[in-house]
Protein backbone atom coordinates (compact mmCIF):
# COMPACT_ATOMS: atom_id res chain seq x y z
CA UNK A 1 0.00 0.00 0.00
CA UNK A 2 1.41 3.45 -0.93
CA UNK A 3 0.72 6.64 1.46
CA UNK A 4 -0.13 9.48 0.26
CA UNK A 5 2.79 12.57 0.68
CA UNK A 6 -0.09 15.24 1.11
CA UNK A 7 -1.66 12.77 4.51
CA UNK A 8 1.65 12.90 5.69
CA UNK A 9 2.20 16.41 5.52
CA UNK A 10 -1.46 17.58 6.81
CA UNK A 11 0.11 15.09 9.66
CA UNK A 12 3.54 16.94 10.09
CA UNK A 13 1.12 19.85 10.16
CA UNK A 14 -0.90 18.78 13.27
CA UNK A 15 1.38 16.92 15.26
CA UNK A 16 5.10 17.76 14.25
CA UNK A 17 5.23 21.37 13.77
CA UNK A 18 4.82 22.41 17.33
CA UNK A 19 8.37 20.76 17.30
CA UNK A 20 9.54 20.93 13.99
CA UNK A 21 9.65 23.47 10.64
CA UNK A 22 7.48 20.55 8.81
CA UNK A 23 7.00 23.14 5.79
CA UNK A 24 8.43 26.22 4.01
CA UNK A 25 5.65 28.36 4.91
CA UNK A 26 5.97 27.51 8.42
CA UNK A 27 7.80 30.71 10.33
CA UNK A 28 9.10 28.96 13.88
CA UNK A 29 9.86 25.78 15.90
CA UNK A 30 11.80 24.34 19.15
CA UNK A 31 15.07 25.45 17.38
CA UNK A 32 16.97 22.15 19.58
CA UNK A 33 15.03 20.33 16.87
CA UNK A 34 15.91 19.61 13.03
CA UNK A 35 13.88 20.83 10.61
CA UNK A 36 11.84 18.26 8.11
CA UNK A 37 14.06 19.14 5.20
CA UNK A 38 17.19 18.87 7.29
CA UNK A 39 15.94 15.14 7.98
CA UNK A 40 15.29 14.49 4.84
CA UNK A 41 18.42 15.68 3.58
CA UNK A 42 20.06 13.06 4.92
CA UNK A 43 21.65 10.84 2.40
CA UNK A 44 22.06 7.58 3.96
CA UNK A 45 18.51 7.91 5.86
CA UNK A 46 16.83 4.96 5.25
CA UNK A 47 12.87 4.55 5.09
CA UNK A 48 13.55 2.41 8.22
CA UNK A 49 15.69 4.44 10.03
CA UNK A 50 12.76 7.61 9.81
CA UNK A 51 10.16 4.50 10.63
CA UNK A 52 12.19 3.81 13.72
CA UNK A 53 12.73 8.06 14.43
CA UNK A 54 8.86 8.05 14.40
CA UNK A 55 8.08 5.27 16.94
CA UNK A 56 10.96 5.31 18.66
CA UNK A 57 11.89 8.72 19.76
CA UNK A 58 7.70 10.08 19.68
CA UNK A 59 6.94 7.54 22.61
CA UNK A 60 4.37 10.45 23.95
CA UNK A 61 2.79 10.70 20.26
CA UNK A 62 1.44 7.25 19.70
CA UNK A 63 1.67 7.15 15.95
CA UNK A 64 -0.52 4.50 13.93
CA UNK A 65 1.44 2.13 11.28
CA UNK A 66 -0.64 3.88 8.79
CA UNK A 67 0.34 7.26 10.20
CA UNK A 68 4.04 6.55 10.05
CA UNK A 69 4.04 5.81 6.62
CA UNK A 70 2.03 8.29 5.52
CA UNK A 71 4.99 10.75 7.41
CA UNK A 72 7.84 8.95 6.05
CA UNK A 73 6.01 9.49 2.12
CA UNK A 74 5.75 13.53 3.32
CA UNK A 75 9.78 13.39 4.69
CA UNK A 76 11.01 11.69 1.40
CA UNK A 77 9.41 13.56 -0.80
CA UNK A 78 10.86 16.87 0.62
CA UNK A 79 14.30 15.51 -0.35
CA UNK A 80 12.68 15.03 -3.59
CA UNK A 81 12.12 18.49 -4.00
Amino acid sequence: MRFSRAAGERLAKLWCANCHVVAADQAQSNPDVPPFSEIAAKPDLSVEQIKTMLSGTHPDMSLSRAEIAALVAYIRSLKEG
